[in-house]
């Protein structure tokens, strides 16, 4: 039985029903449904019934599509390899075959031999850091999810580093240093 996927919105609820079907239950704002209803009426000659489920999936469809191809490149005629600028520029044809071969899924593994099962928030990890001469290679590159992806760069760079470098990039600049704790006077 699959479990009950909580969303992000509160009461949002996905429940299996059968096998292969499922109930989704959850609340929209006047612009969602508004954007729900002009799809509706322009799919009217392909989804003449106005098919919730139809036109979701449409849309689900086309997105996923789009997004797939921003994230990981794909497209059905791939174009010639382009040089990249920088030694961090993965190139697209490494991006779809690292792809392929994770399984759009984070590959981590713990210390137990348990592989995560992460499948959101992937990014591309170098496993050998190109500041120590890694390349942007298919053999040098994976999926991990965010949190396993910081969780290397902590254990290659130190936490104190990783730490200054996240603080940096959300702050546009380095953390303040600490003030400097003086002995007590002698008295």
């Amino acid at each position: 039985m699959v479990p009950v996927v909580a969303a992000s919105a509160a009461y949002a609820r996905i429940e299996p029903t059968s096998p292969g079907r499922y109930a989704v239950q959850f609340t929209i704002s006047r612009e969602t449904h508004d954007l729900l209803r002009e799809a509706q009426a322009l799919l009217g000659h392909a989804v003449p019934s106005g098919d919730i489920e139809a036109v979701m999936q449409r849309a689900l469809g086309h997105l996923v599509q789009q997004l797939r191809k921003q994230k990981f490149a794909e497209t059905e005629q791939p174009r010639a390899r382009r040089g990249g600028t920088s030694d961090r520029h993965i190139p697209a044809e490494v991006q779809r075959a690292v792809r392929e071969r994770d399984g759009d899924r984070c590959t981590f593994v713990g210390t137990g031999g348990k592989r995560c099962d992460e499948t959101t928030r992937l990014e591309w990890d170098h496993v050998v850091p190109v500041a120590h001469g890694g390349t942007s290679t298919a053999g040098n590159l994976r999926l991990v999810c965010r949190t396993h992806n910081q969780y290397a760069a902590d254990c290659t760079f130190g936490a104190a580093f990783m730490d200054g470098k996240r603080f940096a990039g959300q702050h546009g600049s380095p953390p303040p240093e600490p003030p400097l704790t003086h002995p007590a006077p002698p008295a």
